[in-house]
């Protein structure tokens, strides 16, 4: 039976019917199969400096912690068909992993490196720029040609200046103050943060 590690696991949950869901299967060629039906959750960091123009790469990748690629050889297919897909606020794709990521390395003290068969899937995901254009990148466009309108208006005639720059600083912070309430945490300012 090999033995399984998914990495960045989070949690692993195997659904039943009357009994778990999977087979073993031995085939002509004397390769062993086992299929298992899983639930995986698995972490993924995301760096959101760019939102809302951001791009996310996550792997699902899993292989052999104890038998080498001599022993064990993980090797998989998948589908996904965008169409069946539900409407989600990001563009999403599933892939093949980077090359690279198919073999694990791993050096135990001062032994040989150890090479270990990996097989998993990039899932790819880039989120929908139009909304944020129309709800805040837009308005506060408008706002800021608003406010250049003061420039026309007679220095003398200084509460029609001021009423102009006072509404239309209210509403940058009223825009900025709902915004706050629906960005992702990040280490520094986000793109759409720097804009309003």
């Amino acid at each position: 039976m090999p033995d399984l590690e998914v990495y960045s696991l989070q949690s692993f949950y195997r659904p039943s019917a009357l009994r778990p869901i999977g087979g073993l299967l031995v085939d002509a060629d004397k390769k062993v199969w086992y299929t298992v039906s899983a639930y995986v959750t698995i972490e993924c960091p995301f760096v959101f400096d760019n939102y809302p123009m951001d791009r996310q790469n996550c792997s699902l990748r899993m292989g052999s912690f104890f038998h080498e690629t001599d022993s064990v050889r993980f090797s998989g297919s998948f589908s996904y068909d965008p169409e069946e897909q539900r409407l989600l606020p990001y563009g999403f794709d599933v892939g093949d992993l980077p090359d690279g990521d198919e073999v694990a390395y791993y050096r135990a003290g001062t032994d040989d490196e150890e090479r270990y068969s990996v097989y998993g899937v990039q899932l790819r995901m880039r989120r929908e720029f139009q909304p944020f254009l129309v709800r805040f990148y837009i308005p506060s466009a408008v706002f800021v040609v608003v406010s250049w309108i003061s420039f026309t208006v007679d220095p003398r005639v200084v509460p029609g200046r001021m009423a102009l720059l006072v509404t239309v600083l209210l509403m940058l912070i009223n825009m900025s103050t709902g915004l706050s309430g629906i960005i992702p945490l990040a280490k520094n300012l986000t793109a759409i943060e720097v804009n309003v």
